[in-house]
């Protein structure tokens, strides 16, 4: 018999993780959103019920999760283990140590993919782990799982993932919504480099800003990117206006 699994929070991370987890696992499923529906194989279930389940998976926005955490800790069986998929660490670690009783598990993850990079499989992407409590053999456990379903594990400090998340994640979506904001004209004849700058931008508006407004509220290294990027738009413009 399949072991029972709950995701809390069924927007687009959490409806993709129901559909390859509900292979393995009998998945449940707990969102606030009355009139979302849910795909076949997986079950709604009230905040109760979603926190008697023996693993639990926080697909929750980051402006959210601590609000989560307050209403599902007091509800936590001893021995159940708590997961998040924020692209931020940090902030949701120290959260979930200070929220969640010590009798749980707890172990923050990153998958570095999304509905789009892995609408059909989530074979050869990456996940990041950051343990925070959760013993070595469960840990091993969880691992072996995602390297068997195709995915490749990294283990990460929550300090260098974010300094990481900041310089790649975080500036590239940053820049997509510039270029969405910019309304790319399509062209009879491109470049390859225009036709990845027109991707970024279609990519990045299927994301909400509340995603981007997160990583920059949350990931305090976040915060020099985009002045950072600025200033090298404006030295660069000096250039040319200087050259003309």
């Amino acid at each position: 018999m399949k072991k029972e699994l709950a995701i809390i929070g069924y927007g687009r991370f959490g409806r993709l993780a129901s559909r390859y987890l509900k292979k393995d696992f009998r998945v449940s499923i707990h969102d606030p959103e009355l009139r979302i529906r849910t795909e076949r194989g997986v079950t709604r279930v009230s905040i109760e019920e979603a926190a008697r389940k023996k693993v639990i998976v926080l697909a929750v926005p980051i402006n959210r999760l601590r609000a989560a955490l307050r209403t599902l800790g007091p509800l936590l069986r001893p021995g159940t283990l708590v997961c998040d998929v924020c692209s931020v660490k940090e902030e949701p670690i120290r959260w979930m140590r200070s929220l969640l009783p010590r009798h749980t598990s707890v172990l923050g993850t990153h998958p570095l993919f999304g509905p789009d990079s892995a609408s059909r499989s989530w074979r050869g992407k990456t996940i990041i782990l950051c343990p925070v409590r959760i013993s070595g053999a469960r840990l091993r456990h969880v691992s072996r799982y995602l390297g068997k379903r195709g995915l490749t594990v990294r283990y990460m400090k929550p300090r260098r993932h974010d300094a990481l998340m900041a310089s790649s994640l975080f500036l590239t979506q940053f820049i997509g919504h510039v270029l969405l904001r910019l309304r790319l004209p399509g062209t009879e004849i491109s470049t390859d480099n225009y036709k990845r700058l027109a991707e970024i931008a279609r990519t990045t508006g299927r994301d909400t800003l509340e995603l981007l407004n997160d990583m920059h509220s949350f990931n305090r290294r976040a915060w020099k990117v985009p002045p950072a990027l600025l200033r090298e738009f404006k030295k660069l413009h000096r250039r040319l206006v200087h050259n003309r």
